[in-house]
């Protein structure tokens, strides 16, 4: 990762709001400030940002697996109104309760 940006001592007065809020920043308070250049980002089918790969732990990857296996296999409810799905709901955590 190359460095995109160096700016010394710069005061809060400077920074984004978001970030002074953030950091708790005082007024007139001096910062060092050192910006680089971001990894790139994928996205999902939302839109929303995923995690490097780096970051998703062996475990979740697994389970996925498991989900996806378990779902091709024809193991899962499909709920066509809320009733429906209200009451699917309702007898997993009756389930869970005893």
């Amino acid at each position: 990762m190359s460095t995109a940006l160096m700016r010394r001592y710069i005061t809060s007065d400077e920074l984004p709001l978001s970030w002074q809020k953030e950091i708790d920043a005082k007024p007139k308070e001096l910062f060092y400030i050192t910006i680089n250049k971001a990894e790139p980002v994928d996205y999902d089918d939302d839109g929303n940002p995923m995690p490097p790969e780096s970051q998703i732990s062996e475990k979740l990857v697994k389970a996925v697996e498991v989900s996806d296996a378990s779902y091709k296999k024809g193991n899962f409810t499909r709920c066509s109104t809320k009733e429906e799905n209200d009451a699917f709901f309702k007898a997993i955590w009756s389930e869970e309760a005893n």
